[in-house]
């Protein structure tokens, strides 16, 4: 994992391939407006959450924010021992895939 340093920052990783740091200020409020059209729906399915493919973590001054994961059709988080997921529609996945550069990719 990355880990990014300053109060806000957002890392990229794509296991598979690239790790990335994104520290540039536009681009993490870019990340929180995505998050906050998507605040509700979030659920631990029965099954578990699902595994995603896209891993961002985010990091403030003081250590570890949480977690957001892309995969196909939803969304998965982890933030204050909560693991959590929802759906994602394939033009909300274009979108924070777009933000964080990884256009095409297909989780």
């Amino acid at each position: 994992m990355v880990k990014v340093r300053g109060p806000d920052a957002a890392s990229r990783m794509d296991p598979a391939t690239t790790t990335k740091v994104i520290d540039d200020l536009g681009r993490v409020q870019q990340f929180v407006g995505f998050a906050e059209r998507h605040a509700a729906g979030w659920s631990t399915p029965w099954y578990g959450t699902p595994v995603a493919v896209v891993v961002l973590d985010f990091y403030g001054a003081d250590g570890f924010k949480g977690h957001l994961g892309i995969g196909p059709g939803f969304l998965t988080t982890q933030r204050a021992g909560a693991f959590l997921s929802r759906a994602l529609t394939a033009e909300d996945q274009a979108e924070i895939l777009s933000i964080i550069s990884l256009p095409g990719v297909a989780p």
